[in-house]
């Protein structure tokens, strides 16, 4: 009887619960043909999730489908939480302290992003399957996958009420603590429509961030301007009357990563068969408390190689030295940075105006006359001008071993020395010893 009710030439109204029907079937029709098509699931399975095959067959099949998409999320989550996992590794072996955590000190070059991959693939040696599932691999023999390091993400807030003031040519906000900010959004109106000049400082007073906005009277004006300063103050100032006076701060937030690993995500579930890129993102966040500069000697090779640990006596080597602020802070006045052959000056160079991250490099030729041992010293800020969150990590020194070139034998007929080789045995007055053709350096 039911079975005939389903053949009936009855149409029903296309209304209520039956319209609800149509409008499923057609959904599923869609999400059947677009499986299809991507290879999901066979011609049969689509006969059955679009045209019937019975209510039971169907339901099966979208519990089916929904318990696969779900896993293919859940897997996605937990790559993401991996990544974490092994991004906070390798900062940490990196010298990052993640209880003053700075993203922007964090230089991510392909060095970096390698380390990341490959602690990952540790990772997944230990934790292969999720849920019988195999996880992607973060690199293959023919394959990287994709990590994309954001130093610094945003956060904001909010500083003054924007309340309406009277009579006051300037108005002052102080902040709870010093704030390394990025960007400034300040609005502000005058009630003569002069410049307003908006000004940041940090904790020790000094004034770091400045900005002037021209005004019309009794209205409104807001402009964005970058600081990438510490800021404890802000102020709005005018020749006349400040009416409202409003900011908005912008500071690091985490370090944000991101990517594709070299497989793809791929789920079965009866016979669903999903797939996903396994797009990730994690989040690292900054916890810096206090907004220095920190200067540090990030390299100091010789000849742009830094395997090179000896040269020869009486030939020139290239010293080069490169310096960092791996700081959360900014560094404005100017400071100097050189390098030193033991106790003697060899170079030296200024700077100002280097952000965190930031860096300079110095590089000098050097001919040293005598074999032995040098200390070669780099050397930032070493009158102490820039306060640092630490100022103990301003020099590095490395050891060049100098060396007599090998010795040679003499070739000249005349059975003279050349002026050039060393001695090996037999010599006699800078001459060559008879039938030795043996000679030395004179």
């Amino acid at each position: 009887m039911g079975r005939g009710a389903e053949t009936s030439n009855l149409k029903p109204q296309a209304s209520g619960l039956s319209q609800l029907s149509q409008n499923r079937k057609a959904q599923l029709e869609i999400v059947a043909l677009a499986f299809m098509i991507a290879g999901v699931v066979t011609i049969a399975s689509a006969g059955l999730l679009s045209t019937g095959g019975g209510a039971k067959a169907r339901s099966i099949y979208e519990q089916n489908f929904i318990a696969a998409e779900q896993k293919v999320s859940e897997m996605e989550t937990f790559y993401s939480t991996l990544v974490t996992l092994a991004a906070r590794n390798v900062l940490k072996a990196e010298g990052h302290n993640l209880d003053e955590f700075c993203p922007a000190a964090v230089k991510a070059d392909d060095a970096l992003k390698d380390k990341i991959r490959k602690e990952i693939g540790n990772h997944l040696s230990a934790n292969e399957f999720y849920e019988e599932t195999k996880l992607p691999l973060m690199e293959t023999a023919s394959k990287k996958g994709i990590l994309n390091i954001v130093p610094a993400g945003q956060a904001s807030f909010a500083v003054g009420e924007g309340k309406r003031y009277d009579y006051q040519t300037k108005v002052n906000y102080d902040l709870d603590k010093e704030y390394y900010v990025t960007d400034i959004t300040a609005t502000v109106a005058t009630a003569g429509g002069s410049v307003a000049t908006i000004s940041a400082k940090d904790a020790s007073g000094k004034e770091t961030c400045t900005h002037n906005i021209p005004t019309v009277p009794h209205t409104f004006k807001t402009e964005t301007f970058s600081c990438n300063r510490g800021v404890k103050s802000i102020s709005a100032s005018t020749a006349f009357f400040v009416d409202n006076f409003a900011v908005t701060l912008k500071t690091p937030y985490f370090l944000k990563i991101t990517g594709l690993p070299a497989e793809p995500i791929k789920v079965e579930k009866g016979e669903i068969k999903l797939s996903s890129d396994g797009y990730f993102s994690a989040e690292i966040p900054a916890t810096v408390k206090e907004i220095k500069p920190n200067f540090i000697v990030e390299g100091l090779i010789f000849n742009d190689d830094p395997s090179v640990k000896s040269v020869e006596v009486n030939k020139p080597v290239k010293i080069s030295a490169s310096f960092k602020n791996a700081g959360c802070g900014s560094v404005e006045d100017e400071f100097k940075y050189q390098i030193y052959t033991d106790k003697n000056l060899l170079a030296e160079g200024k700077a100002k105006g280097v952000p965190p991250g930031g860096t300079v490099g110095i590089s000098e030729t050097f001919t040293p006359t005598k074999a032995g041992t040098y200390d070669i010293i780099a050397k930032i800020d070493p009158d102490n001008k820039i306060p640092e969150s630490n100022e103990n990590d301003n020099e590095k020194a490395v050891s060049l071993l100098v060396t007599l070139p090998p010795l040679k034998s003499c070739s000249d007929v005349g059975g003279q020395c050349k002026k050039s080789e060393f001695c090996k045995t037999g010599t006699l007055n800078g001459q060559c010893s008879g039938s030795q053709q043996v000679c030395c350096n004179k």
